[in-house]
């Protein structure tokens, strides 16, 4: 079951950024050692993969609870392989699992390459989480706010809790009921993540204001 704090989605801008330079390191196309397709929906150009490459992981794919498990699933497959590198292709997607990846990243020292894209949670958690930074040629990176935007978009004489709680209201998805208990458990969600999101930070040593 999908929770009301997952279905409740505020829009905000983007901010770009494009190499014009990078690292020439491409070679995606080593011995290979496994190669999984996921989430084949037939509205996605492409089906999103995960390719392990050696030392390298090929990660094409939203931040979502699949493409996390698979990535775990496949990577464990060789424990014997020191991983290196992470080349990177995403969209973004949960801000949960995307803080789970970059979890993975960090905590085995890898480098992130980015191909082509890397938005939202991926640019957020992901990218900053490597320990060397790569971004190819023509390749964009695009923040565009964080769990703690809010507190920034509120009115100076305005709590955050009361800018929330009428942003749920104004917001939500037609076709949902949404209750006074509903919209208290979606603020407490937002608050816990909140805390995550700066504990996050604190592990890797990254300014959070880079999201603001």
């Amino acid at each position: 079951m999908v929770s009301l704090s997952r279905v409740f989605i505020v829009g905000v801008s983007i901010f770009f950024i494009s190499c014009g330079s990078s690292s020439d390191n491409k070679n995606v196309d080593d011995v290979q050692l496994s190669k999984i397709e996921i989430n084949d929906n037939v509205d996605d150009v492409q089906l999103s993969k995960i390719e392990i490459n050696d030392s390298v992981i090929y990660f094409k794919a939203d931040t979502e609870q699949k493409s996390y498990e698979t990535l775990l699933k496949e990577v464990n497959k060789y424990p014997n392989v020191k991983f290196t590198k992470m080349i990177i292709h995403s969209n973004g997607g949960d801000t949960v699992y995307g803080r789970k990846l970059a979890d993975f990243v960090f905590d085995n020292q890898l480098d992130v390459e980015v191909e082509e894209i890397c938005f939202s949670s991926c640019a957020n958690y992901i990218f900053p989480a490597g320990k060397t930074k790569y971004i190819q040629k023509d390749a964009f990176v695009g923040w565009h706010g964080s769990e703690h935007q809010g507190l920034f978009l509120k009115d100076d004489n305005q709590s955050f809790k009361e800018y929330f709680n009428n942003l749920i209201k104004e917001n939500f998805p037609t076709g949902y009921d949404v209750t006074e208990q509903d919209i208290e458990s979606i603020y407490q969600d937002s608050i816990q993540n909140m805390k995550i999101e700066r504990d996050f930070f604190k592990k890797i040593k990254v300014n959070i204001t880079l999201l603001l």
